[in-house]
C-alpha cells in the first residue's frame, strides 16, 4: 500500500467553521508577533496564513451584501445595546473618585471606544468588521483578565454572543452558511491548508534544533491551535455541513 506524504493527511486540525478560522488565525499572528526572529520558513507559512486570513474576511464581509438589512435590525440592534452599555460602565467606573480601578477601565474604554460609539452609526458590513477588530483586540492583548478583574465578564460575554448573532443573522458565521457558499468554503479551507503549512515548518524547525528553547517556542506559537476545542455539539454539525476539499 503506497504513503501519501501530505499536508492534509500529516497534520490532524480540530473541526473548524470560518469565523472560528479566522479567530485562531488572528491568535497565531499574535502569538508569534513577540518573536522577532523566527525560522525564514516560519515566517513564510506564518505570512501564508495573513493572507489567507485577509482572503476569508473580505469574503465573510460581502456576506452582508445577501441579506436584507431589515432581518439585520433586531441582532443589530441588540449588539448596539451590549455595545453602549459596556462603554457606559466602562466610563462610569473610569470617572469613580478614589476607585482603584478606575485606571484600568479608563484604559479599556480608551482601546475600545477611541471614538466612543461611532462605530455603530456604520453601515452593517463596516459595523461587523470594527466590532470584529474590537474582539481580536480583546483576545490579542489579553483583556479578557482584565474585564474580569473589573467584574465585567458578563458583559463581555454579552458582546460576545451579540456579534455572534449578528453574523448569524447576515449568514457568515454558521457553519450551513459556510457549507452552502463556495468562495467561504473555498477561503477557508485554503486557511487550513496555511494551518497545517504552519503547523509542520513549525514543528521541524524545533526537531532540526532540537533544543529546549526550540521546542518552547514551538510551543508558544502553536498553543492558540493546540489550545482550541470545538463543542461537541458543534463539531459534529460542521463536520456534516462543512465538508472540506483536499
Amino acid at each position: 500500500m503506497s504513503r501519501t506524504y501530505d499536508a492534509q493527511f500529516l497534520v490532524d486540525l480540530p473541526v473548524l467553521d470560518a469565523h472560528t478560522g479566522s479567530a485562531i488565525a488572528t491568535a497565531l499572528t499574535a502569538a508569534a508577533a513577540p518573536h522577532k526572529s523566527l525560522a525564514e520558513n516560519v515566517a513564510e507559512a506564518l505570512g501564508l496564513i495573513k493572507a489567507t486570513n485577509a482572503d476569508l474576511k473580505s469574503v465573510l464581509v460581502t456576506g452582508f451584501g445577501a441579506t436584507p438589512e431589515s432581518a439585520l435590525k433586531p441582532a443589530l440592534q441588540v449588539e448596539a445595546t451590549a455595545w453602549a452599555g459596556t462603554e457606559a460602565w466602562l466610563r462610569g467606573l473610569a470617572s469613580m473618585p478614589g476607585s482603584p480601578k478606575a485606571p484600568l477601565a479608563q484604559k479599556l474604554h480608551d482601546v475600545l471606544f477611541p471614538d466612543g460609539l461611532r462605530f455603530l452609526r456604520l453601515s452593517a458590513p463596516k459595523r461587523w468588521v470594527a466590532t470584529e477588530m474590537r474582539m481580536e483586540t480583546i483576545d490579542k492583548d489579553k483583556l479578557v483578565a482584565q474585564f474580569g478583574h473589573l467584574g465585567g465578564s458578563e458583559s463581555l460575554a454579552a458582546l460576545r454572543e451579540a456579534h455572534k448573532q449578528t453574523g448569524v443573522a447576515a449568514g457568515i458565521t454558521s457553519a450551513k452558511a459556510a457549507a452552502e457558499a463556495p468562495p467561504v468554503r473555498a477561503n477557508l479551507n485554503a486557511l487550513k491548508a496555511a494551518f497545517r503549512c504552519y503547523v509542520l515548518q513549525v514543528v521541524a524547525n524545533a526537531t532540526l534544533q532540537g533544543t529546549d528553547s526550540a521546542a518552547a517556542l514551538a510551543t508558544a506559537l502553536l498553543a492558540p491551535l493546540e489550545g482550541y476545542t470545538a463543542p461537541v455539539a458543534s463539531r459534529a454539525v460542521m463536520a456534516a455541513e462543512s465538508p472540506e476539499t483536499p
